[in-house]
């Protein structure tokens, strides 16, 4: 007798799910910079598609190879919130390698467009100075993985409503 440990299935299937989407809008977005697209409202709503389609991809995979068809609303939710987790891990790691080693003049033309900005908003110098000093690759990292996570608890909010499907009472 195999003993099915669905618990692991459930990080391996997220961990996978989540890796294809992260490199996905990776591809996508050194698509855009290549193309020169502007980020805008267009670009900004690509990416969500991206990743609607990536978390609802992620949970109807396992529903359909794990669970028999079958997957309760809090297991699609808890499933989609892992997946956008391990796709904003790979993101905030690619970015964190793109500001640090790959391009770390734009990341100084980051700070210093900040700078210009605040100095606008009529911030002192003391205040500009704390905040350019907290602007890092890794804090972008961070940042990143942060808001891919609170994107996926929204998006699996809703996504779980519409792909769960309870096993009846005379179905094991």
């Amino acid at each position: 007798m195999e003993v099915y440990d669905s618990k692991n299935s459930v990080y391996k299937s997220a961990a996978h799910s989540g890796l294809i989407l992260g490199l996905a809008i990776i591809v996508l977005s050194i698509l855009i910079r290549v193309l020169g697209f502007s980020e805008g409202a267009l670009t900004f709503l690509i990416y969500q598609i991206f990743m609607a389609v990536g978390i609802a991809f992620g949970i109807k995979k396992y529903k359909e190879e794990q669970e028999g068809a079958f997957i309760s609303y809090a297991k699609a939710l808890g499933l989609g919130l892992l997946i956008a987790l391990f796709s904003g891990l790979i993101q905030a790691f690619f970015v964190y390698i793109y500001y640090r080693y790959i391009s770390p003049e734009e990341m100084g033309a980051l700070v210093n467009s900040m700078q210009e900005v605040l100095m606008n908003m009529g911030k002192s110098d003391d205040e500009v100075e704390m905040a350019s000093s907290i602007i890092s690759p890794s804090y972008f990292g961070f940042v990143i993985l942060l808001k891919e996570a609170f994107k996926g608890l929204i998006f699996s909010l809703v996504i779980a409503a519409f792909l769960k499907k309870e096993k009846g009472i005379f179905e094991e």
